[in-house]
């Protein structure tokens, strides 16, 4: 899974306010669940910073409204 992906999917985690499980768990990694300690990470990030800096960051990827 390309950063660009893993990005997205966590903009849309933080964006529904979805839980480590939950997003595990979610049509966004089936079959790519192996990857949510990656796509976490950023959620962590996101939440560290401030959407705006993330956003700033990772503007140059495709992200979901945060």
């Amino acid at each position: 899974m390309e950063e660009s992906e893993k990005v997205w999917i966590a903009t849309v985690a933080i964006s529904k306010s979805l839980t480590y499980e939950q997003l595990k768990y979610s049509d966004y990694l089936n079959g790519k669940e192996s990857f949510i300690d990656d796509v976490w990470e950023f959620v962590k990030e996101c939440k560290e910073i401030g959407a705006d800096d993330f956003v700033e960051k990772y503007g140059h990827y495709k992200l979901y409204a945060i």
